[in-house]
């Protein structure tokens, strides 16, 4: 699975560089060569979900006592990233200048 650079269109990204992408991890386009992101106010709303995963799951275990809903949270976790890989689009980034 590929997904599309925002510079030059080509389906050059691959799976391990978008997952890199979300981390916060910048990467170099395989066919143009320029540098690469994830849209950070979107990322920033997919870390939200991600803390809101954990507080929730681990407050209903508080309130009820079930370990079933650790399981939960790492299947809604692993949900989260799918998504945040299938639909979070790449950026652009400015070349750096040199210094």
């Amino acid at each position: 699975m590929h997904f599309k650079c925002p510079h030059c269109g080509e389906q050059s990204v691959s799976l391990r560089e978008k997952i890199k992408t979300g981390l916060w991890g910048i990467i170099h386009c395989q066919a143009c060569g320029r540098r690469v992101a994830a849209y950070p106010w979107i990322l920033a709303g997919v870390y939200f979900a991600h803390v809101w995963n954990v507080m929730w799951w681990v407050g209903m275990y508080h309130f009820n006592g079930k370990p079933i809903y650790f399981a939960y949270m790492v299947l809604v976790w692993a949900l989260i990233e799918a998504l945040s890989v299938r639909f979070v689009p790449l950026a652009r980034l400015r070349s750096r200048r040199p210094s």
